[in-house]
């Protein structure tokens, strides 16, 4: 018995030592792969000329009242370069947040989704136009950037602009107009939605994307309450309907964020020691938490993306380190893709690296694997699904402003299903939904669910007295219908 163990024992030194020695060689003869290469290649900057690029604009958007908030969003920029990837940008300095959006301008701007938006938001009258307010001088910057040329240069940055002033800031622009007048505010109205939607298509970093989906979602909101009255001016009308048009594939792309997030876990591969001081990464968190739940999205959503460094000390070693990197590589690759295609399935990172090791033999069996292997799964699908239901939005409000003219003869389930799969809901392929007891459109949104069109649970609109918007006498409701 005992010789019998000893043989057991020896065999499984020697192939302990065969899987060491295989281990050791695969690492130190590893090169880049194709994914590799192709997804650590920095885009080219189009815009050369920073004092023109509206992004550093973003990045010093709240800075004091004596600062250039450009100058000021480059510098914060500029220091973060030198360190890319481990770096976040610094708003702790003296200076870099003062003028915030607060007190009765917060109270004020919930009227964004009353019944009727643009009475409400005429209300705000003097408390926007007032001279010397800091709502006066983020107005005149946010106007600034609107006229500024955009390049996102956060690409391979932890970092990201300070959101919340931002987002509050878009609201008082677009109020402010309504506040003079119903024209001036659509105008204002459709200016940042061109802005925005801009900004979707050429966002190459997580947080910018969902800030730029999350100001068009809010514009979609507020046009699709002013298409609840009967008033709206034609040519206004026309304008905004031009730009209400479904989400373009650029504009639905994750490709640059996720290859974004590649990038920086690269850099933490290539260094794990990071320089940032907590306060700073603090800040960082607090910011993204702050969007993400404006986005509706988990809090920590773009935390559960953040490739960590794996927990194995040899898979970070110099030895493994690029066939680590390679190994994720090809699932970035193939997030990439599957990200862009229309009710894919997203894979798993287990997938690339094998199941995680629960006893000796599975390292022995799958030694390499096993080491990569951290139980680390990053969790895209939200995201996606925030886009789609932005496109479902811009999709029901496109049928929205279609449905006040439409012909009398047709009905609106038979409308809006001879409307062609572009203003299908994107959800489930299949025409919006429609509930006559509620005069509401609506698409099933994320959780896949027919909830009659319940604003809560699903992305619906009001229809302005559509023809059958109730049940006849004598003929059955439509309610929940599929169209």
């Amino acid at each position: 018995m005992r010789r019998f163990l000893t043989i057991c024992i020896a065999i499984c030194i020697g192939i302990t030592a065969i899987d060491i020695a295989t281990f050791v060689k695969t690492g130190t003869d590893e090169r880049p792969n194709e994914a590799f290469t192709a997804l650590t290649v920095l885009p080219p900057h189009t815009i050369t000329d920073r004092k023109k690029n509206g992004y550093f604009l973003l990045l010093g958007f709240p800075a004091g009242p004596s600062l250039d908030p450009a100058q000021t969003g480059f510098d914060i920029w500029v220091e973060a370069e030198t360190d890319r990837g481990h770096l976040s940008f610094d708003y702790m300095r003296p200076g870099r947040v003062r003028v915030r959006v607060s007190g009765a301008a917060l109270d004020a701007l919930q009227g964004w989704t009353a019944p009727h938006p643009g009475t409400r938001l005429h209300e705000l009258g003097d408390l926007l136009t007032g001279p010397g307010t800091d709502y006066g001088l983020l107005i005149d910057r946010y106007q600034q950037w609107l006229n500024m040329a955009f390049e996102d240069w956060g690409y391979g940055h932890l970092g990201s602009p300070r959101f919340t002033e931002l987002f509050l800031t878009h609201r008082l622009y677009v109020a402010g107009g309504f506040a003079q007048n119903q024209g001036r505010g659509v105008e204002r109205l459709a200016r940042d939605l061109y802005a925005w939607r801009s900004v979707l298509a050429r966002a190459k970093t997580l947080p910018l994307k969902m800030m730029a989906v999350s100001v068009v979602d809010d514009d979609i909101r507020l046009f699709s309450g002013l298409l609840g009255q009967r008033d709206l001016d034609p040519a206004k009308l026309n304008r905004l309907s031009r730009l209400a048009q479904p989400l373009t594939r650029t504009e639905r792309s994750l490709r640059w964020p996720v290859q974004n997030e590649f990038l920086t876990a690269v850099s933490r591969y290539e260094q794990p020691m990071s320089r940032m001081s907590v306060p700073a990464r603090e800040e960082s968190d607090n910011n993204k938490k702050w969007l993400a739940t404006l986005a509706g999205l988990p809090p920590d959503a773009f935390k559960r993306v953040e490739h960590p460094l794996s927990a194995n000390a040899l898979a970070r070693g110099e030895l493994q380190k690029q066939r680590a990197t390679n190994t994720y590589a090809r699932y970035y690759e193939a997030t990439i893709m599957a990200s862009d295609l229309p009710h894919a399935r997203l894979p798993k990172l287990k997938d690339f690296i094998g199941g995680p090791a629960r006893a000796f033999f599975d390292y022995l069996v799958n030694p390499v694997d096993n080491i990569f292997d951290s139980g680390f799964e990053p969790e895209w699908q939200p995201f996606v699904g925030r886009l789609m239901e932005t496109d479902a939005r811009l999709r029901l409000v496109s049928l929205q402003t279609r449905l006040r003219n439409m012909p009398g003869p047709l009905s609106v389930p038979t409308f809006v299903a001879q409307a062609g799969d572009d203003y299908y809901d994107p959800f489930s392929s299949l025409p919006m939904l429609w509930n006559p007891n509620t005069n509401t459109l609506y698409s099933i949104a994320r959780d896949g669910k027919d909830d009659d069109g319940d604003p809560d649970r699903d992305v619906a609109v009001k229809i302005l007295a559509p023809q059958e918007s109730a049940a006849q006498p004598g003929k059955p409701t439509e309610q929940g219908a599929g169209l």
